[in-house]
């Protein structure tokens, strides 16, 4: 696995353990599916919850949006490889793989290779924890108008989620050789992240057919 795959996964698994340790809770509306911003920082020996800071930050704006009156802004200025801000999915947890349907976000600036992406945890063996995960990111699919100027969409087809997305995108923790991903799977863990220097808007995050982009899930 290259230097890049690994501070990937090690980003990403920050992002799973982080789940509900920096974020305000909020309403789930009624689709039963939320987001809440995350920031922090993996080093070489301890995970960091540091919530937000000069290094990277994940907070509600009502400056910015394509749906609704708000979106969430996602903000990383260290070049440390480690950091990232993230918009969690709330209410996904414990659903299988399949049953997510096609994944969406939408966002605005820059594609930055895999940055902005979806992060997502996946329990193959129903302990309840993490086996592998799977990498979708911007640049692996072709971007859409997303209807408002400077907004695109990056959208998965679930069958590239069950396939383990593209090329190397899928990492089993168990068997590095080989990503187990099915439709069966049990989702533990659903983000959209940021951990390229650089700023993104994020609105519009479909998951089984349900759009959120407010504070309220709605």
């Amino acid at each position: 696995m290259t230097k890049t795959h690994l501070g990937k996964v090690l980003v990403a698994a920050v992002s799973a353990i982080l789940v509900g340790v920096l974020a305000t809770p909020v309403s789930a509306g009624t689709s039963g599916i939320s987001l809440k911003g995350q920031a922090g920082r993996f080093n070489t020996t301890t995970f960091q919850a540091l919530g937000n800071s000069t290094d990277a930050q994940a907070s509600w704006t009502n400056k910015v949006a394509l749906d609704g009156k708000f979106s969430m802004f996602l903000e990383k200025t260290t070049n440390d490889q480690f950091a990232f801000a993230a918009a969690v999915v709330d209410g996904v947890e414990g659903r299988t793989v399949g049953s997510l349907g096609d994944l969406a976000f939408s966002f605005t600036g820059v594609c930055n290779g895999g940055s902005p992406r979806f992060n997502l945890f996946f329990d193959t063996n129903g302990d309840g924890q993490a086996d592998g995960i799977v990498f979708l990111g911007c640049n692996n699919v072709t971007l859409t108008p997303a209807g408002a100027p400077g907004w695109q969409t990056a959208t998965f087809p679930n069958a590239l989620i069950v396939a383990g997305g593209v090329g190397g995108s899928c990492y089993d923790f168990n068997n590095p050789a080989t990503c187990s991903v099915s439709a069966s799977s049990t989702v533990t863990s659903l983000s959209v992240l940021i951990d390229i220097v650089g700023s993104n808007n994020i609105d519009r995050v479909t998951v089984a057919g349900v759009a959120t982009g407010e504070p309220n899930g709605d």
